[in-house]
């Protein structure tokens, strides 16, 4: 099974970022429940979200090329959700 990072049909509700340029791409960090981001990629989010989250393959099909601030928790019951 694979995940596809998609917008909500009513778009992205996620505060804009400011672009850092830092070297290593690093932009936010993933404790047990929760993700806290600063200025990162869509792409970023569904690397962490593959390796952390669901242990699979999840793709960025959001088309976003910006950079965001978020954080999400994990539902006791699925997925995450964006605050």
């Amino acid at each position: 099974m694979v995940y596809d990072l998609v917008l909500a049909k009513n778009g992205p509700k996620l505060k804009e970022g400011v672009p850092n340029g830092a070297a290593d791409g690093f932009c936010g960090g993933f404790r047990i429940g929760s993700i806290e981001a600063k200025s990162c990629y869509m792409s970023w989010l569904a690397n962490l979200l593959a390796r952390f989250a669901f242990e699979t393959d999840v793709f960025d099909k959001t088309g976003l090329t910006g950079v965001y601030d978020f954080q999400n928790f994990l539902r006791p019951n699925g997925p995450f959700r964006a605050r």
